[in-house]
């Protein structure tokens, strides 16, 4: 079978689509499954999905797209603390559609009074040129 090359403009479309078109920023503790089941979401007090929007998340160019903004994803206030590992874009603020996930390069025990926060440019996410 052939490889596909997916067109440059077209990558940055579906980015631009997925990633600030008001879908939300959810983390996890366990990986969520392939198909979009499973995981155990952060459930701290204080945690919350973060919205992406045009506000806080850059237009797609050459196939990649980045924070524009910090984004944290809600501040601890003396709950049981919790270890993020992965991350997944949701369809709706809680339940949803699950429509991509990625595992964090390092696991985050997130502190008392911290947060799990992304400084602007730190979430980079690429498509490839290739789909076989």
């Amino acid at each position: 079978m052939a490889d596909w090359d997916y067109v440059t403009a077209k990558a940055n479309s579906e980015l631009d689509s997925e990633f600030r078109n008001n879908l939300y920023l959810a983390a996890f503790t366990a990986a969520p499954a392939a198909d979009g089941t499973g995981g155990t979401e952060c459930s701290y007090t204080g945690y919350a999905r973060l919205q992406l929007t045009t506000s806080n998340m850059s237009a797609a160019a050459s196939r990649s797209i980045t924070n524009s903004a910090t984004l944290t994803l809600g501040t601890t206030n003396g709950s049981t603390l919790q270890t993020a590992t992965h991350l997944a874009i949701m369809s709706a603020s809680s339940g949803g559609t699950m429509t991509s996930r990625l595992e964090l390069s390092s696991s985050y025990a997130i502190p008392n009074g911290g947060a799990l926060t992304f400084a602007p440019g730190q979430l980079v996410v690429t498509l490839p040129a290739t789909v076989t």
